[in-house]
């Protein structure tokens, strides 16, 4: 089941290997999601921290980072994929760091805070969401953000964002 995404992974290797450092951070990011598909965490763990580092070197270079999604913030996926809210909550701190407090983000934030019981944390990434959202509105919430109200609700955060 995995054919497809070693396909993909060894296309992006031949990017990379032609010169493209942003490939190669991307490669790893799929490696590591398809570790952690496998509940392999120590794969999926050297798999991000490669990424990560490879990805740091680009945008300290002024490059751009992985493609569609940043690494960093790929980590902080994964790590709330395998219940390791801690790891998670560090990974978008580290995300956050490099990219902004970006929506996704401050999801993934609330979420591992949730995770970890800690609802004050939970509740201030949940309303900072809110807030963006309020601000950008131009239609409708996704699904996204309706669950992001339900969850902060049913933690007790209020009505915040409403």
């Amino acid at each position: 089941s995995l054919r497809d995404v070693r396909s993909a992974t060894n296309a992006l290797s031949r990017r990379a290997e032609e010169g493209g450092r942003r490939w190669e951070a991307a490669s790893l990011a799929l490696r590591a999601a398809a570790a952690a598909s496998q509940q392999e965490r120590g794969e999926m763990a050297l798999y991000l921290a490669e990424a990560t580092r490879v990805e740091s070197m680009l945008l300290a270079a002024g490059l751009p980072g992985a493609p569609f999604v940043t690494a960093h913030e790929l980590a902080g996926d994964l790590w709330l994929q395998v219940h390791q809210f801690a790891d998670a909550r560090a990974a978008y701190e580290r995300a956050a760091a490099r990219a902004g407090r970006t929506p996704r983000i401050l999801l993934g934030l609330a979420r591992a805070a949730a995770g970890l019981h800690d609802v004050p944390a939970a509740c201030a990434a949940y309303r900072s969401l809110f807030e963006w959202w309020n601000a950008a509105r131009r239609s409708a919430a996704p699904p996204e953000i309706a669950a992001a109200h339900a969850r902060a609700e049913s933690l007790g955060c209020g009505q915040a964002g409403r």
